[in-house]
């Protein structure tokens, strides 16, 4: 995209899962695999929704002399972030995916939990706009906890009957 139309940086922090962690995003990962949405998933391990830092971002930025940025995101914590820090969001790309039989959930969860810039129902989301080459991945999901034996639900929380992650009702006492 940059290559089409100059000029541009891109920037990657690692800040793995949201900020969270390696560790903690493949923690995240087992419970979704257990029926959690990202956002539950992050919560039942105790940890924010979204905990990135954008400063480093921001004096890079100053740094280079970047005046604004247009930005390739459907997140609008980003763009809230970023304008509190002091850098000017000129405007926005959206990065669209197609919404597939294992990450429809996953763009729902982000669309109607996190508030991201995603278009409702299934019609849009049709991968024109994504600049990832999905070649060679996987067309099944690669389900990691089951062959090593799982990983419980954090206290509190049992699989639902309908294969969902439900809260435990509290006991009487």
């Amino acid at each position: 995209m940059i290559q089409k139309d100059p000029p541009g940086i891109v920037i990657y922090l690692q800040q793995e899962g949201r900020g969270i962690g390696l560790a903690n995003k493949i923690a995240a990962y087992s419970l979704q695999e257990q029926g959690l949405d990202t956002v539950d998933a992050n919560r039942a391990l105790g940890l924010p929704d979204d905990c990135r830092e954008y400063t480093s971002v921001r004096n890079m930025l100053r740094d280079m002399g970047v005046k604004s940025v247009k930005l390739i995101t459907n997140n609008p914590r980003k763009i809230n972030v970023l304008t509190k820090l002091g850098i000017p969001v000129s405007g926005r790309i959206p990065c669209l995916v197609e919404a597939g039989a294992y990450n429809a959930g996953y763009l729902e969860a982000k669309r109607d939990r996190m508030a991201h810039m995603l278009p409702e129902g299934d019609g849009e989301l049709n991968g024109d706009f994504c600049f990832w080459d999905h070649s060679g991945e996987p067309t099944q999901a690669i389900i990691t906890t089951a062959a090593k034996g799982g990983m419980d639900l954090p206290a509190g929380l049992a699989h639902g009957d309908n294969g969902r992650v439900v809260p435990v009702a509290a006991e009487s006492a």
